[in-house]
């Protein structure tokens, strides 16, 4: 297996203007925790800050506290160009590296004290560029005599260093940081290596590199050569940690990390990620005197990323398995039309032990022609037999992990009142939909028309028994006559089976009761619990019958009609009045009358 580290780069297509141009940033060691001496006795030491290939600073000798504390209270600092990419890039992937030295007394026979190196911590400074002005943070200090692949269980056990990180402003403000997007590429491990990988003893350096675009007509080469071979018979463990990509003067644990872009992608699905393993020879001499280290290139591989899976809205992360195969100039100038990078990735490899050449943004030299050859056929030879060589990575098979990340997506996502928005301009409006009465209270009055039905078929059959008795459509209010024509009514009922039939028009309007307002549709699994149902069932039909009913009849006693006191009398004393009056016209008709 190949580990690979996490590598960040910062895109900004936009190149406003700034207001400063430079900003001071300053890194204050405040104290240091779980500090022994290797020597018991008291620890005196020194605290270093170093970022990329500068030391920033070194305290004075101090001496810690009987609790294995030492108060650094320590401050180093250096100006930060706010106009150069590469000095923002430098930030991004660069960590401050902070070195705890123990300083031995002096022995009777040294000339010279004695050094000792209890242990090392490097400080991400992402969020300075996430809009902070001061963060603090608590890391372990590993000490060099750690060994393996970024695992340890005795994390709690280590020293501890605390550090606080401040400028005087933010290095963008917020409207800044919106224009901007954070590029994270990350190559996790090589699987399936050729076999003959682990029978050299030669010093390689396992190196990928690929082309990054910032902007439509410029791109930096992003080279990651600090990669580490692995057993067949070595598994990698769950959630192994990364490794800084600029690695310069960090030793052991404590090189992991600790917890227009968009228009090429859109005319280039496919991205380059080349593999190979540099060779460096012996220096030879130049015609002006100078030394230079000749490298040869081997297993020259490339992966094809695609990329299109980044333009879809709200996409920010791309992960996963992609095979390598041997290196074709002509395919690649097909599928991305762009060239190797093998030449810049070997001269950052060339300049990787002597602190010459950043990762990324650096101009190449030129290799020498006896590195780098082409075939007639434009077929890539990475020194001699390296097109066979290649050729290990289809026999094995060999695929690379790559995972690509986004701070925010290239399309963003756009919310769903946008989208409601736009669909409304589409569809022409339509008059607003009727309010549906509710289930429930048309079934209740079904219900009561039903009752108001059967109770006025009721009431025809009870008039039809007693046509001889009701005279005007009157009733003697007699109790016992009362008692008896109900009990009359209540035989003729259920002899005739008329009782049964207004029975079978009232089911279907009872059942929909059940249904749509006690919600009802599965039979009775318990008795007790069908009884209970339907003794509440009769009380409530009880009383919604009598509210039918109230609506359908009145339950008022009609008046009889008032008796007449006027007789032929009477009419013949109102006639003979008129026509004494002379009023002969209504004489005459009191007269008839």
């Amino acid at each position: 297996q190949l580990i690979f580290p996490h590598l960040k780069m910062a895109n900004q297509e936009d190149t406003d203007k700034k207001q400063r141009s430079s900003e001071t940033i300053t890194i204050s060691v405040v104290r240091g925790r779980n500090l022994r001496s290797t020597k018991n006795e008291t620890l005196t030491s020194t605290v270093k800050i170093e970022f990329g290939h500068n030391i920033i600073g070194e305290s004075s000798k101090i001496e810690g506290k009987p609790d294995c504390t030492v108060d650094y209270n320590y401050n180093a600092s250096w100006s930060c160009s706010l106009l150069d990419p590469l000095a923002i890039d430098d930030l991004i992937y660069k960590p401050v590296v902070v070195t705890v030295t123990e300083v031995l007394s002096r022995e009777r026979k040294q000339k010279e004290e004695r050094n000792i190196l209890l242990g090392q911590t490097c400080i991400d400074l992402l969020p300075l560029l996430k809009g902070e002005e001061r963060f603090t943070v608590r890391q372990p200090l590993f000490p060099p005599n750690i060994h393996g692949d970024g695992h340890t269980d005795t994390l709690a056990n280590l020293p501890q260093i605390e550090v606080e990180i401040s400028t005087a402003e933010p290095l963008y403000t917020e409207s800044e940081i919106a224009g901007c997007n954070m590029f994270s590429f990350r190559v996790e491990s090589a699987y399936a290596v050729p076999e003959i990988w682990h029978q050299s003893n030669l010093a390689y350096h396992y190196v990928t590199a690929t082309p990054i675009p910032v902007s439509q007509d410029k791109e930096i080469i992003a080279t990651i050569a600090n990669g580490n071979l692995k057993s067949a018979m070595e598994r990698e463990g769950p959630g192994a940690q990364r490794k800084w990509a600029s690695a310069v003067n960090i030793t052991n644990h404590s090189s992991y990390i600790i917890n227009s872009f968009k228009t090429k992608i859109a005319q280039h699905r496919v991205w380059p990620i080349e593999i190979m393993k540099v060779l460096p020879q012996a220096q030879t001499k130049t015609r002006k005197g100078a030394h230079e280290d000749e490298l040869v290139i081997h297993y020259h591989g490339v992966a094809y990323v695609d990329f299109a899976p980044l333009l879809y809205p709200g996409a920010q992360r791309l992960r996963g398995a992609y095979l390598v195969q041997p290196f074709s100039e002509h395919e690649m100038q097909e599928k991305v039309q762009h060239r190797s990078v093998a030449e810049e990735a070997s001269q950052f490899v060339s300049g990787l032990n002597r602190s010459v050449t950043s990762a990324i943004g650096k101009k190449p030299k030129k290799t020498t022609q006896s590195t780098i050859n082409k075939q007639s056929d434009g077929t890539l030879i990475d020194g001699e037999g390296s097109g066979a060589e290649a050729q290990a990575y289809l026999e094995n098979k060999t695929f690379v992990m790559i995972e690509i990340c986004l701070d925010k997506p290239l399309v963003p996502k756009r919310p769903p009142s946008s989208l409601a928005k736009r669909v409304s301009e589409y569809i022409p409006p339509r008059s607003i939909f009727p309010t549906r009465v509710r289930s429930a209270k048309k079934t209740l009055e079904t219900y009561h028309k039903q009752v108001a039905h059967v109770a006025k078929l009721v009431l025809n059959e009870y008039r039809l028994l007693n046509k001889g008795i009701l005279r005007n459509h009157y009733m003697p209010q007699d109790t016992e006559i009362v008692d008896e024509r109900r009990k009359e009514l209540l035989y003729e009922l259920n002899t005739s089976g008329k009782y049964f039939a207004f029975k079978e028009q009232m089911k279907h309007a009872i059942v929909k009761v059940v249904r749509e307002k006690f919600l009802i549709t599965k039979p009775f699994e318990d008795k007790d619990k069908l009884n209970t149902f339907l003794s509440e069932l009769y009380s409530y039909l009880i009383d919604e019958m009598h509210v039918g009913l109230g609506k359908a009849l009145s339950m008022k006693d009609d008046a009889p009609p008032p008796v007449t006191v006027i007789d032929c009398n009477m009419m013949k004393h109102f006639a003979i009045e008129a026509e004494e009056n002379r009023n002969y016209e209504l004489a005459a008709r009191y007269y008839q009358e």
